[in-house]
């Protein structure tokens, strides 16, 4: 609805979105199997197994997480047009999600956290309010040079595929086994009591306690939906020649972003093992076996969404072009730098939080460069019309995209911290070869040495020393997307 009023021009609205989900994705369904090294792989030593599977069969081999909802918006808008050069918007958006399924209730999710989690809260009905101010000032009044910026709070679409994970993670659909071994060609063996890998798919739920435990998928009852603090400016110009030059720059400040933790994970028990190391690495070190570093062995995670205010990002980048008879050429720039604690890259919560990369805590992440982070980029295009006549035409055109690498961090090949996962450890960057311990490398029979410690040490130092990244890390730990 519009109303016009003198200089003012009122929009009044709202835009409303039903939903009703069924997302059938169950993790590891068929079995997930981890080796150490090739060696392990070809003399069936596994390292880590999981495995996900309907707690009822008899009633349905492959439950979905089903449930319903929507995305209610209301928006008043005032536009000022107070002269022919300067106008002045602002309005504010209240979105409102709904919830209007609860998931299942897990007493015994809420007894092992004592009523602070349970299964079947959801952030339903939440209020999210979203002011927003923007200007623009046509400096001489015929459009050759026009300054405009604003700043607002932006919540955009609710992600409905994470909660979801609260509807399929209540413990009461899906039965979980995960078991880990950090030294797996020695005794104790932790999986599948030292059988090794197991080939039959329908045999994978079998393996273990089967039925005694499960993974859960909490929302925290403070938990609030992502949401952003953006300032932006931009000029638009004619320059001479029939040039057109375009500068924007842009500031995202995060309020709100997901952060995931595994709550049932407990307390560290000291440092990790001096001995690959001299020393040097002291990250923290959480339990070595799998039953001792769950508060509940009954479940093997407990994934809690909530909220971090950390993070940003930001672009600053130009376009210019022109526009003769029959030809259009362009050429842009944008640097982007971005930083965040969770990417929010996955649609599963134990995705979410197992891979976010960490020096010792797995529940207290570092911001870190965003895994969208694209400092450089540069499009081109050029194109030719002809017009052969009224209502026929013939266009050729050039386009050329041009972007620095993507982010990629280095890691650790295993368990460092005994968190019970892998590919999450940042590695320490020796500050010479004393700081890094090297055993002899011998061959798949043990008979012969492939590689001496001297050897591989003097490789690893030549690696480092030809890195720009890793030569000015020594001493201290890579970075998540360093």
């Amino acid at each position: 609805l519009k109303i016009f009023k003198g200089k003012h021009t009122f929009t009044i609205g709202t835009h409303n979105e039903f939903f009703k989900f069924r997302n059938l994705f169950i993790n590891n369904f068929n079995g997930r199997w981890r080796f150490a090294s090739m060696d392990n792989f070809y003399n069936d030593f596994p390292r880590q197994f999981d495995v996900s599977y309907s707690a009822n069969k008899s009633v349905n081999d492959k439950p979905a997480a089903e449930f319903k909802a929507a995305q209610l918006g209301f928006y008043v808008q005032d536009e000022i047009q107070f002269n022919r050069k300067f106008r002045l918007t602002a309005g504010l958006r209240v979105d409102v999600p709904v919830i209007s399924t609860k998931p299942g209730y897990n007493k015994i999710v809420d007894s092992t956290f004592n009523g602070e989690y349970n299964t079947s809260n959801t952030p339903n009905g939440q209020l999210l309010f979203a002011p927003r101010i923007g200007f623009n000032y046509d400096v001489e009044g015929n459009r050759d040079l026009v300054i405009r910026g604003g700043v607002g709070i932006f919540s955009g679409r609710i992600p409905f595929v994470w909660l979801s994970n609260q509807f399929g993670g209540t413990g009461l659909l899906l039965k979980t086994t995960s078991q880990t071994d950090n030294t797996p060609t020695a005794a104790p063996f932790d999986v599948n009591g030292g059988n090794g890998f197991e080939p039959d798919v329908n045999a994978q739920s079998s393996i273990g306690s089967s039925g005694a435990s499960f993974e859960t998928n909490l929302i925290d009852k403070k938990f609030k939906l992502p949401q952003v603090l953006r300032f932006n400016i931009g000029m638009d110009a004619k320059l001479p020649g029939g040039v057109n030059l375009t500068i924007d720059a842009l500031y995202s400040k995060t309020i709100n972003n997901v952060l995931y933790k595994d709550v049932n994970l407990t307390a560290p028990v000291g440092n990790v093992d001096p001995t690959y190391n001299n020393g040097a690495d002291d990250r923290i070190a959480f339990a070595g076996s799998t039953s001792a570093r769950r508060k509940n062995p009954a479940i093997t995670n407990a994934l809690l969404i909530t909220n971090t205010n950390k993070g940003y990002t930001y672009n600053i980048g130009f376009t210019v072009n022109k526009t003769w008879k029959n030809l259009f050429a362009q050429i842009a720039y944008n640097h982007n730098g971005a930083a965040d604690v969770n990417s929010g890259a996955s649609s599963t919560a134990l995705s979410q939080w197992e891979f976010v990369q960490v020096v010792g805590d797995p529940n207290n992440p570092s911001l870190a460069n965003s895994n969208y982070m694209l400092k450089h980029r540069i499009t081109s295009m050029v194109t030719y019309s002809i017009n052969w006549a009224r209502h026929l035409k013939t266009s050729i055109g050039l386009f050329y995209a041009g972007n620095s690498g993507q982010v990629f961090t280095y890691l650790v090949n295993g368990d460092l911290n005994s968190d019970g996962r892998f590919g999450n450890d940042l590695i320490y960057v020796p500050a010479d070869a004393s700081q890094i311990k090297f055993v002899d490398r011998l061959n798949s029979a043990g008979t012969a040495v492939v590689a001496t410690a001297a050897q591989q040490a003097a490789a690893v130092e030549a690696f480092v020393d030809n890195d720009p990244y890793l030569s000015k890390m020594r001493g201290k730990y890579t970075e998540r997307n360093g």
